[in-house]
């Protein structure tokens, strides 16, 4: 049998045929190479078919595994450096100004600059579409104050009220903050 080729091979392979047969001297030769290249075709597809086949079937034997399914039930890994210094800012509304671009981005500044009033911040990690964000602050007495601050409806109020742009643009105070859940 021959060797398995790959689809450059195979190209290659047919373009060398294509003169071969353009060079062949009567029908018959043009005939066998032209199966030839057919051939090696059909064959490259199998091979591929079978490829996808056997790696599926070793993806079912992984997922039904029992150290597989351990792992999928076990809870995600929280980064030890982070966990105190994380908070979770849920339900943040933008539907009342879709259509304002302008005013999107500036009420996603607002967000970000109230946040950064309680201490130096590593990372946000922004979910609008999902409407939350996670805040990453340098240190845990930062993300506490923010914690503390802000679970607070009054304080968001005066807060927004302190950091607003424009009355179109300010967030709503019905956003909250938490501990990340893990």
């Amino acid at each position: 049998q021959l060797p398995l080729l790959t689809r450059q091979e195979v190209k290659q392979l047919e373009n060398l045929l294509q003169k071969q047969i353009k060079k062949a001297k009567n029908r018959n030769e043009r005939l066998e190479l032209v199966e030839k290249v057919q051939k090696q075709r059909e064959e490259v597809r199998l091979a591929e078919i079978q490829k996808k086949e056997e790696e599926k079937r070793k993806m079912e034997e992984i997922k039904n595994s029992r150290t597989y399914l351990e792992v999928m039930k076990t809870k995600p890994i929280v980064n030890p450096i982070e966990k105190n210094r994380k908070i979770f800012v849920g339900k943040i509304k933008f539907n009342d100004i879709n259509d304002k671009e302008y005013l999107v981005i500036r009420r996603k500044k607002t967000f970000s600059d109230i946040l950064s009033h309680f201490g130096p911040i590593c990372e946000f990690r922004y979910h609008w579409d999902r409407q939350f964000i996670f805040v990453i602050y340098e240190s845990e007495v930062s993300a506490s104050n923010a914690l503390k601050f802000l679970s607070s409806f009054d304080n968001r109020k005066s807060i927004i009220e302190e950091f607003k742009f424009c009355s179109k643009s300010a967030p709503s105070p019905i956003f909250y903050v938490r501990r990340p859940s893990s």
